[in-house]
């Protein structure tokens, strides 16, 4: 992609209003509403992600983070271990099914140094709804604002040393089977997300100076059946009627493989791990 474009923030928000056209106008908050389908993803990430996660500990320890904003925590993947070796850790988090996993996980593990903002990044007040600054702000792999270069804004005005984002450098495995099912769920082309090179055109342009590391997301999502497959598809594809199900359902059973009983689709993407110090 050039990098001769004056303004790499409109460039993100033509891309992503593009792809929320093709998804019907949805984001993705409306894919986790329910707790199962957060616990899929919770089991998921915990079987299969878990060098990239302690990849992800391992920077924020060796940078001495003591105060930590989460965005986009989801079920606490990276904010229930981040609070045992830090202060203070605020999970922003809008999705309905995932602060419900999160809450039971805080419960059971009585932790009493993190807290949960219910809130999109976008109308989170840094005032009244947060306790800053933090050493380190972190948003892993959600990163679906409209308008980044505001959320980026609002990160670095919590922040007191470094924000760390992880975002994709490419089009990631799923998106081939979004290309593939929406001419045939919804009779139109699905397009995908802005990438890291986007994301990071806007940090430059801003004035900060990013740095960079490449690494592979390697994952899988695993399903007790092709019924509980399709449950958990039927939001993510914005299926609604028996005929979609249908079509759903037979695209889900070719291309799931078979392991010890269980239906699984396994996971692929090239990402990079950027962070940009404030202090600059």
């Amino acid at each position: 992609m050039t990098t001769n474009v004056s303004d790499w923030n409109q460039v993100w928000m033509e891309q992503m209003a593009k792809h929320k056209a093709s998804d019907g106008g949805r984001d993705c908050v409306a894919f986790w509403s329910k707790a199962s389908t957060a616990k899929i993803y919770e089991n998921s990430a915990k079987a299969t992600q878990g060098p990239r996660i302690v990849q992800m500990l391992e920077d924020l320890t060796a940078a001495k983070c003591l105060r930590i904003l989460d965005i986009g925590a989801g079920p606490g993947i990276l904010a229930v271990p981040l609070a045992k070796q830090a202060e203070l850790v605020t999970a922003v988090e809008p999705a309905a099914g995932m602060i419900h996993r999160l809450k039971e996980i805080i419960q059971a593990q009585n932790i009493s140094n993190l807290s949960i903002v219910e809130k999109r990044w976008e109308d989170v007040d840094l005032e009244s709804d947060l306790q800053g600054p933090y050493d380190a702000v972190v948003c892993s792999f959600a990163l679906g604002m409209d308008d980044l270069r505001a959320a980026l804004k609002k990160m670095a005005a919590v922040c007191s040393n470094t924000v760390y984002l992880y975002w994709f450098a490419e089009d990631v495995s799923w998106n081939k089977h979004y290309k593939k099912l929406y001419p045939l769920l919804h009779g139109r082309e699905f397009s995908s997300m802005p990438d890291s090179c986007v994301l990071m055109n806007v940090i430059k342009q801003m004035g900060y100076a990013p740095e960079a590391t490449p690494f592979s997301y390697e994952s899988n999502s695993a399903f007790s059946g092709l019924e509980e497959a399709v449950d958990f598809y039927r939001v993510r594809y914005n299926v609604k009627t028996e005929e979609q199900e249908d079509i759903l359902r037979n695209y889900l059973d070719k291309i799931l493989r078979t392991e010890d009983e269980k239906r699984i689709l396994d996971i692929r993407a090239e990402c990079l791990a950027v962070r940009f110090s404030v202090l600059n």
